[in-house]
């Protein structure tokens, strides 16, 4: 008859076992969210010059645009980094 109890001993987790941390989605999805926003406002800065919040900016709409495009690279460099 097997020794299930030796068997238990020689398989059971160590004294020092951590499980492993999973990482938070939330950069993720936050780089997503920031490219997609930035190239949405470019591209309606673009198309529709004459919106209302689009028209009182100017050219201030690029800077808005590649400012979120540039927070979706960082987050993503940030994410690289990490890990």
């Amino acid at each position: 008859m097997p020794d299930f109890e030796a068997d238990r001993e020689r398989f059971s987790t160590p004294q020092n076992y951590r499980p492993v941390k999973r990482a938070s989605r939330w950069p993720a999805r936050m780089m997503i969210a920031s490219w997609v926003v930035g190239l949405l406002w470019t591209a309606v800065y673009y198309t529709m010059p004459d919106a209302p919040v689009v028209r009182e900016l100017h050219n201030w709409n690029l800077l808005v645009g590649y400012l979120f495009l540039g927070l979706g690279v960082a987050l993503g460099i940030g994410l690289l980094l990490r890990r």
